[in-house]
């Protein structure tokens, strides 16, 4: 279980680090322009988690054609950092469901019979029961 939670904590350390650079070269790209909409990393950072979460109000958006790269950045992130996430999800369900499946996660003994060596006798005794 340990490594699961290191694995997402590194994944969401590094989409959070991604999503960081990528906010402070959308501010200095969008500084050259004379009358910049995304001014501060505060601005470029909600531009980004509004992109980034498919709302898209449309108060902040980069008016150069490198911050419009950016953007579309952006935009193919959310997608890719979405699948990031279905998957680790699924996957983290099967492995939860295979392992109970397997029994590692305990067995409740009722309505079970145990069979110490296995004959024609045994077999009968199976039968009946």
């Amino acid at each position: 279980m340990k490594v699961r939670a290191v694995s997402v904590i590194k994944y969401g350390l590094i989409s959070i680090s991604i999503l960081l650079i990528l906010d402070i070269l959308l501010v200095l790209v969008e500084s050259r322009h004379p009358q910049p909409l995304i001014e501060t990393l505060g601005e470029a950072v909600w531009y980004s988690l509004v992109t980034l979460a498919a709302v898209g109000y449309g108060d902040y958006y980069p008016l150069t054609p490198a911050g419009r790269v950016i953007g579309y950045l952006l935009v193919i992130g959310s997608i890719a950092l979405l699948g990031i996430i279905i998957t680790m999800v699924s996957k983290n369900i099967f492995t939860m469901l295979e392992e109970r499946k397997l029994g590692f996660m305990g067995t409740q003994f009722t309505r079970h019979v145990m069979v110490i060596g296995w004959n024609d006798f045994s077999r009968s005794v199976i039968n009946e029961v």
